[in-house]
C-alpha cells in the first residue's frame, strides 16, 4: 500500500508537465515530449495495478483464513455450549438431588419421632380410656384396642411408604423436583399421614353410634346405661373430643379440617342423644332428621377412610386383635352382629376398590414399559 502512495505521488507532476505541453502550442513540441509523460503515467498506473492485485490475493489468503477461523469458533461454541449446558444440568441435578436427601433425612427423623409419639399416645390413650370405661362394656374396649392398634398400624404404614418415596425420588431429577416441592407445603406429607391415620378410629366410634338406630328408630333403652346412669355414647364422645384435640398440633390442611369437621358432627349427635336418652322420649320428626345425620356422618366416615387407606397404603382388611372375635360372640347386644356383618360388607367393598386401583395402575405401568 505505500509503494502504491509513492508511486501515485508522482503522477500530479506528470500531469502539470503534459498540461504545459499542450498549452505551448507547438506541435513538434507536443509530439515529441507529450507521449513521454503519458508514458510515464500508464508505467505508474502498470505498476499500481500490480501491486494492488499483489495487496488483494494476501488480503484474500487473510480473510479466508479469518474466515476458517471464525467458523471452528462457531463450531467449538456449539459444542462446548452443548457440553456447558449438560454440565449445568448436572449440577443443578446433584443439588437438587443434595436438596432432596437432607430433606427425606430430615423427614425420616420426624417419622422417626412422630412413631415414638404415636405410641406414647397410643398406650396414654389406651390406659385413659380403660380406666374411664364402665364395667361390663368389654365389646367397647375390644373396639377400642382394634382401633388404636389400627390407627397406630396405618401411621407406620403410611410414614413408611412416604420416606421410601422420597429416597426413590432422588433417582430422577423430576420426581426429586416435585417431592421438595411437596415438602415445602404447610403440612408435609407426614403431617397428612398423621391426621389420615385417626380414619379408622372416627369409623369405629361412629360405627358405635350407629348401632343404636335401625333405619328412623333409636333404640333408646339399649342407648342408655340403667346401671351406671349414663348414655354409652357419652364414651364415644370423649374419643371424639380426643381426636379433635390431637388435631390442635398440626398445620392446617384439608385432611385436618375433614377430621374437625367429623368430630364436631359426632360430638353433636353424642350430646343429642345424651339429652334426650335418659327419658327415651323424641318427636318423630326430630328423630328422623337425627337418623338422617347419623347415616350422613357414617357415610362421610367411610369416605374418609377410604381416602386414608389410598393415602397411607394400609390394607382394608387387616386381622383383629386376639380374642376379638370371642367377645364380639359373647356380646350381650343382639346389634353386634349386625354391626359386624355391616362393618365386613364395607371392608369387602373397600377391598375390592383397591384391587381395581392396584389393577389399573398395573396395567398404566405395563403400557409405559411398551412405550
Amino acid at each position: 500500500m505505500d509503494q502504491i502512495r509513492l508511486h501515485t505521488m508522482a503522477v500530479p507532476d506528470y500531469m502539470k508537465t503534459a498540461v504545459k505541453i499542450l498549452f505551448q502550442g507547438n506541435d513538434e513540441v507536443v509530439e515529441a515530449h507529450l507521449p513521454d509523460q503519458l508514458e510515464n503515467i500508464r508505467v505508474i498506473a502498470d505498476d499500481c495495478l500490480a501491486l494492488a492485485e499483489s495487496t488483494e490475493m494476501q488480503f484474500s489468503e487473510v480473510i479466508n483464513i479469518i474466515q476458517e477461523l471464525l467458523e471452528a469458533c462457531v463450531n467449538a461454541e456449539h459444542f462446548y455450549g452443548e457440553e456447558l449446558e449438560e454440565i449445568k444440568k448436572k449440577i443443578e441435578e446433584n443439588n437438587i438431588r443434595k436438596k432432596s436427601s437432607e430433606e427425606a433425612a430430615k423427614h425420616s427423623e420426624k417419622a422417626v419421632k412422630i412413631m415414638e409419639q404415636e405410641l406414647k399416645e397410643a398406650n396414654d390413650t389406651y390406659k385413659n380410656a380403660m380406666d374411664s370405661l364402665p364395667s361390663g362394656w368389654n365389646m367397647v374396649a375390644m373396639d377400642l384396642v382394634g382401633a388404636v392398634t389400627e390407627s397406630f398400624t396405618s401411621v407406620i404404614t403410611g410414614l413408611t411408604a412416604i420416606v421410601v418415596q422420597m429416597c426413590n425420588g432422588s433417582k430422577k431429577v423430576a420426581e426429586t423436583v416435585k417431592d421438595v416441592k411437596v415438602m415445602t407445603s404447610s403440612a408435609d406429607g407426614l403431617d397428612e399421614m398423621n391426621i389420615y391415620s385417626k380414619s379408622t378410629e372416627i369409623l369405629t366410634w361412629t360405627g358405635h353410634i350407629q348401632q343404636y338406630v335401625q333405619e328412623n328408630y333409636i333404640d333408646w333403652k339399649s342407648l342408655y346405661d340403667q346401671k351406671n346412669k349414663s348414655t354409652k355414647t357419652d364414651f364415644v364422645k370423649e374419643q371424639f373430643q380426643r381426636i379433635s384435640c390431637s388435631l390442635e398440633k398440626f398445620p392446617d390442611c384439608k385432611p385436618k379440617k375433614k377430621v374437625q369437621k367429623l368430630c364436631k358432627e359426632a360430638i353433636k349427635i353424642c350430646k343429642d342423644l345424651a339429652k334426650y336418652a335418659p327419658d327415651g322420649k323424641y318427636e318423630k320428626e326430630k328423630t328422623k332428621e337425627l337418623t338422617e345425620k347419623i347415616s350422613e356422618l357414617i357415610e362421610s366416615a367411610r369416605s374418609f377412610d377410604c381416602k386414608s387407606k389410598d393415602i397411607t397404603k394400609t390394607p382394608s382388611l387387616i386381622p383383629k386383635p386376639p380374642m376379638m372375635f370371642k367377645e364380639e360372640s359373647k356380646s350381650e347386644r343382639k346389634s353386634a352382629s349386625g354391626r359386624a356383618t355391616e362393618n365386613a360388607r364395607f371392608r369387602i367393598e373397600q377391598s375390592r376398590a383397591q384391587l381395581k386401583n392396584i389393577r389399573e395402575t398395573y396395567d398404566k405401568s405395563v403400557e409405559n414399559m411398551e412405550q
